[in-house]
């Protein structure tokens, strides 16, 4: 990872529309045989089970997509003319499988309970579902790691708005994406490294599930602020691939703010 952004939902609806990616569709019967598939010795092998549950088609992706699982047609139109313009891109939904549906086939075959008959045993079901979000967990963190640019669709979906109240989420994987990017040292892309120092520190990052009605609703903070602003402008350029995320490290001063620290590291 090398820089966090955000794009508003009107910026992204300002992009010219392409052809949709197609979401991942799977049954039962595919979660039932990759379940199959993963178990050694009657045990399931977690690490497998990650692996064919969300997998990468990439080492590397130009452009990480953040966004409310509300928002998937935003984020949808997003990838579609990101991709047209050259940028290879991270979208869960074009290639992950359901950690829902995983977890809905585990719980059929593990979490039966033995006094209740035809009701699953709420111990077993919070150890699966422990597992299986630690898979996407995991995943989630190297789909960032994978990616140098990682870009937030800021929404009513994904972020509070309300008044008084500033950067806060009720989604629990937003929170742990921004988590995650204030923690890793993102590194510089290739085209950038110079004389061997290949790390700088920045902030931030996301994405979301709504809450409805009277289901609990935990709200938790999130830091922005390290978040470039972009808008649709600086993708609707003559130029394509990582040309147009050079365009943007130029426009906001990036490569200078590196070059300073990577002095400062060097004298300090």
């Amino acid at each position: 990872m090398f820089v966090p952004a955000k794009i508003s939902m009107e910026e992204v609806n300002l992009l010219p529309q392409y052809l949709l990616p197609k979401n991942i569709e799977t049954s039962d019967a595919f979660y039932e045989q990759i379940l199959e598939r993963s178990k050694v010795n009657g045990k399931i092998d977690g690490s497998v089970l990650s692996n064919l549950t969300f997998p990468f088609a990439k080492d590397h992706y130009d452009v990480f997509i953040s966004y409310s699982h509300n928002d998937e047609s935003i984020a949808n139109r997003l990838y579609a003319y990101l991709s047209h313009k050259g940028l290879s891109c991270f979208l869960d939904s074009t290639i992950w499988h359901s950690a829902d549906d995983l977890l809905n086939v585990i719980d059929h075959q593990y979490s039966w309970s033995e006094d209740e008959p035809g009701y699953f045993d709420y111990e077993k079901r919070n150890f699966s579902t422990s597992h299986v979000h630690t898979m996407l967990s995991m995943a989630m963190l190297e789909a960032i790691r994978r990616s140098e640019f990682c870009l937030f669709i800021e929404s009513d979906n994904s972020v509070t708005l309300e008044e008084g109240i500033k950067d806060h989420t009720l989604s629990p994987w937003i929170y742990a994406e921004n988590l995650y990017i204030r923690n890793i040292n993102p590194e510089l892309p290739e085209r950038y490294k110079v004389r061997g120092l290949k790390t700088f520190s920045q902030g931030g990052i996301l994405e979301q599930r709504e809450s409805e009605g009277n289901d609990l609703k935990v709200e938790y903070h999130i830091n922005l602020d390290d978040f470039i602003r972009v808008y649709s402008g600086d993708f609707m350029v003559i130029l394509s691939g990582t040309q147009i995320l050079d365009n943007i490290y130029r426009r906001n001063g990036i490569i200078r703010q590196i070059t300073q620290r990577i002095r400062n590291r060097l004298y300090d």
